[in-house]
């Protein structure tokens, strides 16, 4: 019987989760692409901070309370609007909160340029 620590299970759930986002948000032409990436980041660990601050209002959200969190980059390059896709994440996240019991939290990392 394999145990897989908590550690493991969590980076596993957010692997699945970003190639999920990947999967969905990309077209097939750049399916090779997509693969690349995926391949380059497997094993791949992200740590990420116990709270982080939002830059606009100033809150701090504390990422411990979350038994997941999934993380997405996005740059400032072209229409960041459009990048977002804001209506297919609240779909996203809600078909993940109807699907689990885990407390799952969605961190949009922005990149502005000047």
């Amino acid at each position: 019987m394999v145990v897989i620590s908590y550690y493991m299970r969590r980076f596993i759930y957010v692997l699945i989760m970003v190639l999920g986002v990947f999967a969905t948000s990309c077209e097939r032409n750049n399916e090779a692409k997509i693969r690349e990436l995926v391949r380059l980041w497997q094993g791949k660990h992200v740590v990420l901070p116990g709270h982080v601050t939002d830059a606009v209002s100033g809150d701090t959200v504390d990422l411990s309370a979350s038994e997941f969190t999934i993380l997405t980059y996005i740059d400032s390059l072209g229409c960041t609007g459009c990048k977002m896709k804001l209506p297919l994440w609240n779909e996203f996240l809600s078909s993940i909160d109807s699907i689990t019991e885990s407390d799952v939290t969605a961190l949009m990392v922005i990149h502005l340029s000047t």
